[in-house]
């Protein structure tokens, strides 16, 4: 007789462990959803991609003048540039 109020008891901390534990990690995804969070990493995303965008386009730059520079020398070498 004893074994049924043990599995009732058990099956009974379980339950209120699992609704604790649902009820925990609702509260935390309704936090990370919340409006001011998503704006708040909308943002950060934004200001990220706007310093690597001006990174790239500041490397993108400095290549293109050492291409040019390289062709420049490249062609004062051979005589071939037109003035």
């Amino acid at each position: 007789m004893i074994r049924r109020p043990l599995w009732l008891g058990t099956g009974v901390a379980i339950g209120v462990g699992g609704t604790l534990w649902t009820q925990r990690r609702a509260r935390q995804a309704m936090a990370r959803l919340a409006p001011d969070h998503v704006a708040r990493r909308a943002v950060g995303s934004a200001q990220s991609l706007g310093v690597r965008a001006r990174h790239a386009y500041g490397a993108a730059q400095e290549e293109r003048r050492r291409q040019e520079s390289a062709l420049r020398r490249a062609t004062d070498r051979d005589g071939s540039r037109r003035e």
